[in-house]
């Protein structure tokens, strides 16, 4: 018994450590999210130079704007993202002793709080913007999760703990990047489009454009029909975002 005990300690102890350290989550979440762009910019628009053009464009410090268009038109994206992030964050602060330990009421109290107050904020956001049911399903999925966290960390060992350990790792290390890589290469515009009026040198033609920006009274964007970062005014908005066909009808 003994034995079994120093194992299951020694396994707490790496755990714990791995956590203070971001854990996998950490790892994937960052890679996804540095890697996000560049992969959809260059399926979208073509690659190489054309890709390259769109992100000088953008430049660095507006390139969270990609992640954040996809997460907004995808649902399944943003949930996944949203539960893994903060099952990362919440493990971060267990691991540094965050978590109230004890049976007092106002442990119990601040324990509720930690379990409740994020699965409500993100379930209420993505009722909001995704419907009521991506909302009740993404509050869920945090609640087990974050409840499973924190009872390892109140020596709590649970079934829910070893299931929210198997349902963790499934959503980090398999359905973020295949729903990450999926958005990614679906063809789709991370920004509106729109039907603008550019300047071509020989008078205005009306050009499909993926906006990057606005300057003045015009938009700034990547025209599909010339291929090239182009100006345009009098825009008006194209309901369908799809710039090309996904990468799994080209293969």
């Amino acid at each position: 018994m003994a034995e079994h005990g120093d194992t299951r300690s020694k396994g707490d102890a790496g755990e714990r450590a791995e956590d203070r350290h971001g854990g996998p989550g950490h790892t994937v979440v960052l890679a996804v999210a540095l890697a996000l762009p560049a992969v959809k910019v260059a399926w979208t628009v073509g690659g190489g130079h054309s890709a390259w053009e769109v992100l000088l464009v953008l430049q660095p410090s507006n390139w969270i704007d990609i992640p954040i268009g996809m997460m907004l038109t995808n649902p399944l994206l943003a949930a996944v993202f949203a539960v893994v992030l903060s099952r990362v964050v919440l493990a971060w602060f267990a691991a540094r002793g965050a978590v109230p330990s004890g049976r007092s009421w106002t442990a119990q109290a601040r324990v509720a709080a930690l379990s409740l107050a994020t699965p409500l904020a993100i379930g209420t956001l993505m009722a909001v913007f995704y419907g009521p049911g991506w909302g009740l399903g993404t509050g869920l999925v945090l609640l087990g999760l974050r409840y499973g966290v924190l009872a390892a960390y109140r020596a709590d060992h649970s079934v829910l703990v070893g299931a929210e350990k198997v349902v963790a790792l499934l959503l980090t290390v398999v359905v973020l990047p295949l729903a990450a890589l999926t958005a990614a290469l679906d063809g789709e515009s991370w920004a509106p489009v729109l039907h603008c009026t550019v300047d071509t040198g020989q008078g205005g033609s009306r050009q499909r454009l993926v906006e990057l920006g606005r300057q003045g009274q015009g938009v700034y964007g990547w025209s599909t029909d010339s291929h090239a970062v182009v100006t345009g005014v009098a825009c008006a908005a194209d309901e369908d975002r799809t710039v090309r066909d996904p990468w799994w009808r080209q293969v």
